[in-house]
Parts: structure tokens; sequence; C-alpha cells
């Protein structure tokens, strides 16, 4: 799995400290499991997408598409 931040870019800082997260990413988060795939339509900027590659990096592997 790979995926870039932009270090100078507002919303990848947002990304890295997890401080935008409401209850709903929340919930798709929690129900993630390693091996699975996220399909995030309609992605815009890609806060769902980035979150749910992060929470399946720490599972161990997962596909995202956005």
């Amino acid at each position: 799995m790979t995926f870039s931040l932009r270090l100078g870019d507002s919303m990848s800082h947002a990304i890295i400290r997890q401080d935008q997260d409401d209850p709903g990413l929340l919930f798709v988060l929690s129900r993630l499991t390693r091996g699975g795939t996220l399909l995030d339509v309609g992605s815009n900027v890609g806060w769902f997408a980035m979150r749910a590659a992060q929470a399946y990096r720490r599972l161990g592997g997962g596909m995202v598409h956005a």
C-alpha cells in the first residue's frame, strides 16, 4: 500500500494529527478488518480514504479505492 501526504498541506497535517474525525468516520474505521476493501465514493479531498489507509496499515493490510 502506498500513499503520500504533502507536508505543507493543512489537510495532510490534520490527517496525521487525526483531529478531524467525526462519529461517522470513527464508526467506519471501527468496522475495517485486515485484508478488507473500502470504496470511498465521492472522496473529495480524501479524508475517509486517507484515514482508512492508515487504519489498514495498522491492521496489516487492506485496499482503499477513492
